[in-house]
C-alpha cells in the first residue's frame, strides 16, 4: 500500500510540472530574469535562506500586474492544506486571498530585518529535468521543510548558511544544472515519509462561512432546542455551558476566538445529528449571497456565504462583518444553493478538487460539513 501510493504521488507531481513551482523559486526567477542585479532582498535573508514570508520587491511588482488575482493565489498557496485553519463558521472567507496583496502589490520596504524560514533545499535531478523540459530550472515547493524529493525517491541537497550574497551565486549555479560543489547531504527521509502516507489525517471543511450577524439567530435557535437536540450534542458537550455561551452571543457581547470555535464545533455536531433542523434553521433564518474577493475583484475568486435573512449588509453595523467590508454582493435564491452549486462558485471548493483530496459529503444540504482527508 504504501509503495503504491508513493508511486502515485509521485505521478501527480510530475503531472503538475511546472506548476508545482515554490513561491520563494517564483519570485527569485523573475527577479534574476529582469533584474539580475537586484538583491532578492524579499527571497533571501540575509543569512543566505529562505525569507519566512517571501515578498515581490517594489522595483520590479508592476511584473505582477498582469496576472490574474487567482493565478497570484496558487503561487502562494500551493504548500498549503485546505482546511487547517481559517476554517470555523463564523470565520471570514475572505482572508485567504490578503497574501495576495501583502506578497505580490504592497510596496513593501525591503530594508526590513526578514525571519529565515529554513534552508535551501533542492533536488539536482528535478533541477535537470526542468532544464531538459522548458529551458529553465527551478524550486518546486515541496521541497521547503522536507529531506526527500517524492518524484525521484532520493534525499534532497541543502546549500550551506554563508549569507545573502554567496547564497545567491550558488542559486544561480544550482538553476543552471550545475553543482555548487558545497552542498551537504541531507539524510534519507524516505521512511519518514511513507509512514505520513500510511495515516492520512481526517479533516473538515465548511463550504459555506456566516456573516458575523447570524451569530444570534443561530444561538437562539440552540437556545431554544437546546434540550431536544440528539443524544450526540448531549454527550459531547455541557449543556448549561452551551446555553450560557449562546446567550452571550444573543446579547451581543463579543465572543472569542475560542468562544466562536466552540460554536462552529456545536454547529458541526448539529448539522450531522440534526440535519433536518438544521435545515429548518436555514429556511426561517437565513439568506444566502454570493460575494467577489481578491484585491481586484476579478469574478473567478468568489465564495458563496450566508447570512441573517432580511438584513440589508449596506446598513450593518458590525465592523468585521466582511459583506461590509467587500461593499457589495449577489442575492441568491435558496432553491438555486445546491451543492454543485456552491462547488462551482466556491473558489474555496474549487482549490480542494485541485489538491486531489478525497471529499465525503456528510448529507446533500449544501451547508452541511464535507470531510476530507488531508
Amino acid at each position: 500500500m504504501s509503495e503504491s501510493l508513493s508511486v502515485r504521488t509521485s505521478q501527480f507531481h510530475n503531472h503538475y510540472d511546472p506548476y508545482d513551482e515554490s513561491l520563494h523559486g517564483f519570485l527569485l526567477r523573475l527577479q534574476q530574469l529582469h533584474y539580475p542585479d537586484l538583491n532578492p532582498i524579499g527571497v533571501i535573508s540575509q543569512s543566505g535562506g529562505w525569507v519566512e514570508n517571501p515578498f515581490a520587491h517594489k522595483k520590479f511588482e508592476h511584473l505582477f500586474m498582469g496576472f490574474p488575482d487567482h493565478e497570484l493565489l496558487e503561487i502562494i498557496d500551493m504548500t498549503r492544506m485546505i482546511g487547517r485553519e481559517n476554517n470555523n463558521l463564523f470565520d471570514d472567507p475572505t482572508l485567504y486571498t490578503n497574501r495576495i496583496s501583502t506578497t505580490f502589490l504592497s510596496g513593501r520596504n525591503p530594508s526590513k530585518v526578514r525571519k529565515t524560514k529554513g534552508n535551501i533545499n533542492y533536488c539536482p535531478h528535478c533541477i535537470r529535468d526542468g532544464i531538459e523540459k522548458h529551458g529553465y530550472g527551478y524550486f518546486r515547493h515541496f521541497w521547503e521543510g522536507h529531506k526527500f524529493c517524492l518524484i525521484h525517491k532520493s534525499p534532497l541537497k541543502e546549500l550551506p548558511v554563508l549569507g545573502m550574497k554567496r547564497a545567491m551565486g550558488l542559486v544561480r549555479l544550482v538553476l543552471k544544472g550545475e553543482d555548487p560543489g558545497e552542498t551537504i547531504d541531507i539524510p534519507d527521509g524516505h521512511e519518514e515519509y511513507i509512514r505520513c502516507l500510511d495515516y492520512p489525517k481526517r479533516n473538515f471543511v465548511l463550504p459555506i462561512k456566516a456573516a458575523p450577524c447570524l451569530t444570534k439567530p443561530f444561538a437562539n435557535w440552540v437556545i431554544k432546542g437546546c434540550y431536544d437536540f440528539d443524544a450526540e450534542i448531549c454527550d459531547k458537550y455541557d449543556l448549561s455551558d452551551v446555553r450560557e455561551l449562546c446567550i452571550r452571543a444573543t446579547k451581543n457581547i463579543s465572543l472569542s476566538h475560542k468562544s466562536k470555535i466552540l460554536l462552529s464545533k456545536i454547529y458541526l455536531v448539529l448539522s450531522r445529528c440534526e440535519s433536518t433542523l438544521m435545515e429548518e434553521f436555514y429556511s426561517e433564518e437565513v439568506d444566502f449571497v454570493l460575494i467577489k474577493i481578491g484585491p481586484r475583484k476579478q469574478g473567478v475568486l468568489r465564495e458563496v456565504v450566508s447570512k441573517a435573512k432580511g438584513k440589508c449588509c449596506n446598513q450593518c453595523m458590525k465592523y468585521e462583518c466582511f459583506i461590509k467590508r467587500i461593499g457589495s454582493y449577489y442575492s441568491l435564491a435558496k432553491e438555486a444553493v445546491t451543492f454543485n452549486f456552491v462547488s462551482e462558485n466556491s473558489y474555496y471548493m474549487k482549490r480542494l478538487y485541485m489538491q486531489g483530496l478525497r471529499v465525503d459529503n456528510t448529507s446533500s444540504y449544501p451547508w452541511s460539513p464535507i470531510f476530507i482527508n488531508v
